[in-house]
């Protein structure tokens, strides 16, 4: 009798869970949106409500004697995938710092030690008395609204379906041979994982420095070269290539290079006009430029992995003939 009147309680349960899966999605939807995180989120929430037979399941076959079926957390889950673990903590922070409208039950980490666990963070949400549209409810109906929140990365999405179907509720999932196994693995994963993170930010911390100042040059472009002349796409690659060879040769900031170039604008613009390579194009020239007016011709012919024929030209028309160039 007590499974039959649970199963009762839980149907008529379902339309409220449904409308709480849905607002928990729209809020998480919200915060992501306001994170930046773009094209690294892999998948958005999307809410699933426990079928009824994986709920009386859990409760009478899985946890026996639970004192409170209807306040199982995950009754309704839903989830966030990442490329990495640290986007999956700064969206564990920023759901911790918008509460107005929700009860934390519990936020629970990764445990690589846990044989059969997720690899995820849990976060149990409840509605509060100024929820939009839960108001009323009393401290025993909202008990019972709980919405389960994974966030994880793609590696641990992976893991958590391997260890969902096969350990956590399958045939492996008292065999502690093949659990070792799995959470050797996992901790392997998570270390690689963190070492994969602490590579790229070192890259967007070199990305950063160089987008700036090809930022800088893309203002200085608009400041002597009007019209036709002026920069409007980049060429990263590019930028990257020459930037990352010769600007630790030279102390430079985008200040120095406009002085410079203000003192030589007339040959500047003329070059621009009568010069037709790539190159000139691209924000980066007006760093090459800047190199040859410095007196770096020598160094720039030296070691240009491109085509030597752009820099002739480039020197030809600022003036300098190829008995003064050393190369």
């Amino acid at each position: 009798m007590k499974e039959a009147k649970t199963r009762e309680e839980f149907r008529d349960l379902i339309p409220q869970l449904k409308r709480w899966g849905e607002y928990v999605d729209i809020y998480l939807t919200s915060v992501l949106n306001e994170s930046g995180l773009g094209e690294r989120i892999v998948k958005w929430p999307k809410f699933r409500l426990k079928d009824e037979d994986e709920f009386i399941r859990k409760v009478f076959w899985r946890n026996l004697n639970i004192p409170s079926p209807l306040k199982m957390n995950d009754k309704v889950g839903t989830r966030i995938v990442v490329v990495s673990y640290a986007e999956a903590e700064v969206i564990v922070k920023s759901i911790q710092e918008n509460t107005d409208h929700f009860r934390f039950a519990t936020i629970k980490t990764p445990d690589f030690k846990n044989k059969s666990d997720y690899q995820a963070y849990h976060i149990i949400l409840y509605p509060k008395g100024n929820t939009p549209g839960f108001e009323g409810l009393g401290k025993e109906g909202y008990s019972k609204l709980s919405c389960e929140v994974q966030v994880k990365t793609a590696v641990q999405d992976t893991l958590a379906t391997i260890a969902h179907a096969t350990i956590y509720k399958g045939y492996y999932s008292n065999n502690d041979k093949i659990k070792n196994k799995f959470s050797d693995i996992a901790n392997e994963f998570k270390q690689l994982e963190m070492r994969l993170s602490d590579l790229e930010n070192e890259m967007n911390s070199d990305s950063a420095h160089i987008t700036a100042f090809v930022d800088g040059l893309r203002s200085l472009g608009s400041e002597f070269l009007d019209g036709e002349y002026a920069f409007s796409e980049v060429d990263n690659k590019l930028s990257e290539s020459i930037f990352h060879k010769y600007h630790p040769t030279v102390d430079l900031k985008i200040e120095d290079l406009r002085k410079i170039l203000s003192k030589n604008k007339e040959l500047v613009i003329n070059l621009f006009k009568f010069a037709h390579n790539y190159l000139l194009k691209q924000p980066i020239s007006l760093f090459v430029i800047y190199l040859i007016l410095k007196g770096q011709r020598s160094t720039l012919f030296n070691t240009w992995q491109y085509d030597v024929d752009v820099l002739n030209e480039i020197c030809f028309y600022m003036g300098y003939s190829d008995d003064t160039l050393s190369y």
